[in-house]
């Protein structure tokens, strides 16, 4: 078994990629500007040609933590689209006519259903983004309803919600709880303990999503 994960330099994708490793499995990590990039690499292509995936997890994302200033620019508005949609559909048209056997996760987030007045939310909730991340998360869901329609290929969506790890950038105020001298350090080593188990039920909703 073989699995490609598309954004392996961020949180996720380093904790999914060494629990695959970990059930002995072979991992094709794709980081954003390298080699198999479909957004930077013309041939990005031929690893999945040559590497013939048996999953691909597209876990790749337009960060921005939320303690960093709000930029609603048309560079922002861009690049999620590229991050979230353009990158995804290029995976999902690779899959349907070299790899239709292969089974295909994308990674969404709750900013796909703004301020719902539903909580908790479920599949019924109605989606109402109003950011670039949101929005661009939700056009990606739309592609993989698409694709899934019109073609005989196995494409999952799973929503995540803000959730943390000592694998988070340094950016992040989770992250920053951690470094010497914060008050709330101690504190901020049992949540990330917890969030990281959760981290691990997520990766669990992954591998499901995928198998069956």
């Amino acid at each position: 078994m073989k699995s490609a994960v598309f954004g392996v330099a961020g949180q996720d994708g380093r904790i999914l990629s060494g629990q695959i490793h970990a059930q002995g499995q072979d991992v094709l990590p794709i980081q954003r500007g390298r080699t198999g990039d479909p957004l930077s690499d013309p041939d990005w292509d031929d690893v999945l040609r040559r590497e013939k995936p048996d999953r691909i997890y597209y876990l790749a994302a337009q960060h921005r933590s939320s303690e960093d200033a709000a930029d609603e620019s048309a560079n922002e508005w861009i690049q999620s689209f590229r991050v979230h949609l353009e990158g995804w559909v290029r995976v999902l048209d690779f899959v349907r006519k070299h790899l239709p056997q292969c089974r295909v996760l994308y990674a969404s987030s709750a900013h796909v259903f703004g301020l719902p007045a539903q909580c908790p939310q479920n599949e019924q909730t109605p989606m109402a983004p109003f950011c670039a991340y949101g929005c661009s998360k939700l056009a990606g869901m739309e592609a993989g309803h698409f694709f899934r329609k019109e073609y005989p290929i196995h494409i999952s969506h799973v929503i995540l919600y803000p959730h943390e790890s000592r694998s988070h950038h340094h950016r992040f105020l989770g992250r920053l709880l951690q470094e010497p001298g914060q008050i709330l350090r101690l504190v901020r080593e049992v949540a990330i303990h917890r969030d990281e188990r959760f981290i691990s039920a997520i990766i669990g909703v992954f591998e499901d999503g995928l198998v069956g």
